[in-house]
C-alpha cells in the first residue's frame, strides 16, 4: 500500500518518516525546497497526507517547499478511492478524513501546544512563573491543560471563560475563574496572559490595561483575540504562537499526526 505525504512543514517529514519505519511504501513532496514531483508522488498511493490546516489562500500548505499548488488540482489528482487525511479539509470532499475534528487529535494537540506555551513564557520573561499572576482565556481542551500547568509550576492561575460550565470545571480544578464582564481587571492585574479563544474578545479598552512589563502570548488562529491594528494600544510584549506545536516540538507533534493518520487507516481497514 502506498502513502504519499505532501505539503506541511517539519511535522509532515516526521510523519513521512515513520510510515517508512512502520513498514509503508510512503514517499513525500514539497515538504522541502528540494523534493519529489507532488502528482507522481500521489500516483496509485491509498492515502494522501495532507497539512494542518491542508491550505492557505486555495494554495497548498507548504512553507518550506518552492513549489506553489493549488489544493483543487490535488484533490482532483486522487482516483476516485485514494483517501485524503489532512487539517481543515473542505467539507464536501469524498474519501476524506479531517484530523482537525478528531477528539483523540485534538487532546494529543492540546498538550504539545500547553507545553510549548509553557516554554515561550519561561523563554520571554526575566521572572519565574512561580508566584506569577497568570490568566488564561477560555478553558476548552487547550486552556484546562495550560491552567493546570500554570498551577504546577505555582503560578496564580485566573481563568476567564464565557460558559458558566467552564468556569465551574476551573473551580473544581482550584483555579478562580470569572466571567468576560471582568476581563478588564483580570488583564490589569496579570503578569502573563494567554488567550486560547479563536475570535476576537478584545479592544484597545481591554488591551490598554496591560502593562509594560507583562507578557500577552496568543494561542488561537487568526484572527486573534483581537484586531492587529489595536495591537498599539497594548503595552505588554505580544507573541503570536498559533500553530505552537510543530514551532516547539515538531518530531512529537508528526508523531501524533502518524499515530491519528494509523488509527483512521485501522478503522477503514486499510493496512500494510
Amino acid at each position: 500500500m502506498k502513502i504519499a505525504v505532501i505539503g506541511g512543514d517539519r511535522r509532515m517529514s516526521t510523519v513521512a518518516r515513520l510510515f517508512c519505519e512502520s513498514g509503508y511504501d510512503c514517499e513525500a513532496a514539497a515538504t522541502t525546497s528540494q523534493s519529489n514531483d507532488v502528482f507522481e508522488v500521489m500516483k496509485d498511493s491509498a492515502v494522501t497526507v495532507l497539512p494542518l490546516p491542508c491550505q492557505k489562500d486555495g494554495k497548498l500548505n507548504a512553507p518550506t517547499s518552492n513549489e506553489e499548488i493549488y489544493v483543487g488540482d490535488i484533490f482532483a489528482a486522487g482516483t476516485g478511492k485514494t483517501l485524503f487525511v489532512g487539517g481543515m479539509l473542505p467539507p464536501d470532499l469524498p474519501q476524506s478524513e479531517d484530523i482537525s475534528l478528531r477528539e483523540d487529535f485534538l487532546l494529543k494537540n492540546a498538550v504539545l501546544t500547553a507545553e510549548g506555551a509553557i516554554e515561550i513564557a519561561l523563554c520571554e520573561r526575566d521572572l519565574s512563573l512561580f508566584g506569577a499572576n497568570a490568566a488564561v482565556f477560555g478553558y476548552g481542551r487547550i486552556g484546562a491543560r495550560l491552567a493546570a500547568l500554570l498551577s504546577a509550576f505555582g503560578a496564580r492561575v485566573t481563568v476567564v471563560a464565557r460558559r458558566s460550565e467552564s468556569r465551574l470545571l476551573a473551580e473544581i480544578a482550584n483555579h478562580r475563574a470569572v466571567g468576560y464582564n471582568e476581563s478588564r481587571a483580570v488583564l490589569k492585574n496579570s503578569e502573563v496572559v494567554f488567550n486560547t479563544v479563536p475570535f476576537r474578545i478584545f479592544g484597545k479598552g481591554e488591551l490598554s490595561q496591560m502593562s509594560g512589563n507583562s507578557l500577552y502570548i496568543e494561542l488561537a488562529s487568526p484572527p486573534y483575540g483581537f484586531c492587529e491594528e489595536d495591537k498599539d494600544s497594548c503595552a505588554a510584549k505580544i507573541i503570536l504562537a498559533s500553530g505552537l506545536p510543530g514551532k516547539t516540538a515538531y518530531e512529537s507533534a508528526g508523531r501524533i499526526i502518524f499515530e491519528t493518520v494509523l488509527s483512521i487507516m485501522h478503522e477503514r481497514g486499510l493496512t500494510a
